[in-house]
C-alpha cells in the first residue's frame, strides 16, 4: 500500500513537472522521459515487505533485481536513442526534400521567368520585325514608284534625243550635201582653174621648148643620112639652164644620128629655161622632147 501511494506520488510530481517541460526542445523530453522511467523501475524493484527485526535483507536479490532493472534502462535508453535518431535522420530527410523541393521551385521559377522574359523579348522582336518589313515593304513600293517614274522619264529624254538626234542628222546630212555641192562647185571650179594654169603652163613650157629645139638645131651637126630620123631626149638641167646629163630614151635606130643629137644637147648648154625663181622651172628640171629636125 505504499509503494502504491509513493509511485502514486511521484507520477503525480512528474506529470506537472513534464506538462513544465512540454514547450522545451524534443530532445530535453525524451532525456527526462529515461530518467523517468530510470526512477520508477528502481522504486518498483524494492521489497517493500517489512523486514523481520534482526534478520538481515536478502543482498543478493537486490543487487540482481537492479543489475537487471539497469539493463533494461540501458536497452530502453538505447532503443530511444535510436529511434530519436532515426527520426531525426527522417527530419533531415524531409528538411533536405523540402529544400530541394525549394530549390526546385525557385529553379522553375527562374526558368518560368527566363522563358516569359525571352519570349517577351522574341514578341518584341517579331514587332520590330514586323514593323520594320512593313517599312521596307513601302520603302519598296516608292521605289517602284520612283523608277517607274524616272523609266517614264528616261523614255521621254531618249525620245527627245532621238528626235534631236535626227534633226541634227538632217540638219548634217543638208550640211553635208550643201559643203558637197560647195565642195564639188570649188573643186570644178579649182579644176578648171588648174586646167588653164596648166594650158597656160604647158604654153609656156611649149614655148620654151621649140626655143630650146631651135637651139639644139643649130648646134647639131648633121650626120650624112638624117632626114627621116628622129629621136626622144631627156635632159636634166639645173638652175641657170646648165645641162648636167642627157639621154636618149626613145632611140631614132641610128646611134651615129642619137649621137650627135645627145652631143647637140650638150653643145647648146645653157639651155633657155625660166628663171629658179619662177615655179615654172620645176618643169625643166628634167625635160623631155622629141628632137625631129624634118620640122
Amino acid at each position: 500500500m505504499k509503494r502504491t501511494n509513493l509511485l502514486a506520488e511521484i507520477a503525480s510530481g512528474l506529470g506537472g513537472w513534464l506538462r513544465g517541460l512540454a514547450a522545451q526542445p524534443r530532445y530535453l523530453i525524451y532525456a527526462v522521459l529515461v530518467h523517468v522511467v530510470f526512477v520508477t523501475v528502481l522504486v518498483m524493484s524494492f521489497e517493500w515487505t517489512p523486514t523481520p527485526v534482526g534478520s538481515a535483507a536478502p543482498e543478493v536479490d537486490v543487487i540482481e533485481a537492479v543489475a537487471i532493472d539497469e539493463t533494461k534502462i540501458r536497452q530502453e535508453q538505447e532503443r530511444i536513442k535510436q529511434a530519436e535518431a532515426k527520426k531525426q535522420a527522417e527530419e533531415k530527410r524531409r528538411r533536405d526534400e523540402l529544400r530541394e523541393a525549394e530549390r526546385a521551385r525557385e529553379r522553375e521559377e527562374q526558368r518560368l521567368a527566363q522563358l516569359k522574359k525571352e519570349q517577351d523579348e522574341a514578341r518584341k522582336q517579331a514587332e520590330v520585325a514586323e514593323k520594320q518589313a512593313a517599312e521596307a515593304k513601302k520603302q519598296a513600293e516608292e521605289a517602284k514608284k520612283q523608277a517607274e517614274t524616272a523609266r517614264k522619264a528616261e523614255e521621254a529624254k531618249r525620245a527627245e534625243e532621238a528626235r534631236k538626234a535626227e534633226e541634227a542628222r538632217k540638219a548634217a546630212e543638208a550640211a553635208r550635201k550643201a559643203a558637197d555641192a560647195k565642195k564639188a562647185e570649188e573643186a570644178a571650179r579649182q579644176a578648171a582653174a588648174a586646167r588653164e594654169r596648166a594650158a597656160r603652163e604647158q604654153s609656156e613650157v611649149d614655148k620654151y621648148v621649140v626655143i630650146i629645139k631651135q637651139k639644139v638645131e643649130r648646134n647639131w651637126i648633121k650626120p650624112v643620112q638624117w632626114e627621116g630620123k628622129r629621136c626622144r631626149v631627156r635632159v636634166s638641167l639645173i638652175p641657170g639652164g646648165d645641162v648636167i646629163d642627157v639621154k636618149i630614151v626613145a632611140g631614132s635606130g641610128d646611134a651615129l644620128f642619137d649621137s650627135s643629137v645627145e652631143a647637140a644637147v650638150r653643145k647648146a648648154s645653157p639651155l633657155p629655161v625660166p628663171s629658179a625663181s619662177d615655179p615654172l622651172f620645176d618643169r625643166f628640171r628634167e625635160l623631155e622632147f622629141v628632137f625631129n629636125p624634118q620640122g
